[in-house]
């Protein structure tokens, strides 16, 4: 009972999850390509395992995910 109580207490303090706009000088920059992310990326001749958006790539706009 006790571990129920402290999951359930632990899930309301996650922040809301962000995602890009899409139109700002950051989302439509190009992969940089020397990054950890960009390095792993199949086009960069990666396995493309992170799964993960360039480094350099920073949203001024976000919005949160509905």
């Amino acid at each position: 009972a006790v571990g129920r109580q402290l999951r359930t207490a632990s899930a309301g303090n996650k922040r809301p999850r962000s995602v890009r706009c899409g139109n700002c000088d950051g989302c439509t920059r190009d992969d940089c390509g020397s990054c950890k992310n960009c390095v792993d990326k199949p086009k960069f001749g990666g396995l493309g395992q992170r799964k993960q958006g360039c480094v350099r790539k920073i949203c001024s706009m976000p919005r949160v995910a509905v």
